[in-house]
């Protein structure tokens, strides 16, 4: 796995044989890289946060598919949060920049 990952994030440090190898592998098993779990690994968010007033709106569905689209071909998620009022909670408060 450790050889994979090196391939895959610094192929110059592998050899050409071996990062082949890796490639065809990934061709063949038709493997994405998971960017969630690498901005974890790294301890990176790697996202960003949408407040949605109310996500049973499917208006709003439509808007977070475009925004999760651009978001994905710079290699970053999207965060959804719905901040609709919940009986007997809390209203939420934003306190600063995250």
């Amino acid at each position: 796995m450790a050889t994979v990952s090196r391939a895959i994030s610094n192929p110059s440090i592998v050899s050409e044989t071996t990062r082949k190898a890796v490639e065809a592998a990934i061709a063949q098993t038709g493997y994405t890289l998971n960017f969630t779990a690498r901005n974890l690994r790294q301890q990176q968010v790697g996202g960003v946060l949408a407040l949605v007033p109310n996500l049973a709106n499917p208006f709003f569905s439509q808007i977070l598919s475009g925004i999760s689209e651009v978001l994905r071909r710079h290699n970053l998620s999207l965060l959804v949060m719905d901040t609709t009022a919940v009986p007997d909670q809390p209203a939420m408060k934003v306190l600063g920049p995250i």
